[in-house]
């Protein structure tokens, strides 16, 4: 026994926008995960939870939908998150924190939580890779340094590295 079908072809036209994204991660930030990207337009996004303001909206409310990191930055390069807080790298070689900033991993000068973007170490402007940790973050400077930021547990980390 043997079934025939007959299929009709049709043409569908769907209308939709495809957002291209570069540097997608996702990183811990304590109960669940945070995704970050930048655009191929050098916008920063973020999806999370958000109780230490690590999505940089400058709110401390959690978001299923990608919300864009507040500070009218279009150039980010990188964004990464460590827990409870990201940190991104601009263009120009500036590195900006926020969220969680329990001793000091922000690298602002103050321990105080971010909900929005903040300088690191001064507006140093030659930053060429940043990272963060749980409690500590770090970034290589263009002249080869690596510097290192936030808790200095069993000594584990300096403030400067040559």
């Amino acid at each position: 026994m043997s079934y025939y079908r007959k299929f009709t072809s049709i043409k569908v036209r769907i209308k939709f926008t495809i957002f291209f994204h570069k540097n997608v991660l996702q990183g811990w930030n304590g109960t669940t995960w945070v995704d970050l990207t930048t655009s191929g337009t050098g916008n920063a996004w973020g999806t999370g939870p958000n109780s230490s303001g690590q999505l940089g909206d400058n709110t401390v409310t959690g978001a299923s939908s990608p919300v864009s990191v507040v500070g009218g930055f279009t150039d980010w390069l990188q964004v990464k998150s460590g827990s409870s807080s990201s940190i991104g790298l601009r263009s120009n070689g500036t590195a900006w924190a926020w969220g969680y900033n329990g001793r000091g991993k922000l690298g602002d000068g103050s321990t105080t939580n971010r909900s929005s973007p903040v300088s690191i170490l001064g507006a140093i402007n030659n930053w060429t890779q940043v990272s963060m940790g749980s409690l500590h973050s770090g970034g290589i400077r263009s002249n080869g340094q690596a510097w290192m930021w936030g808790y200095n547990s069993k000594d584990r980390k300096s403030t400067r590295l040559n």
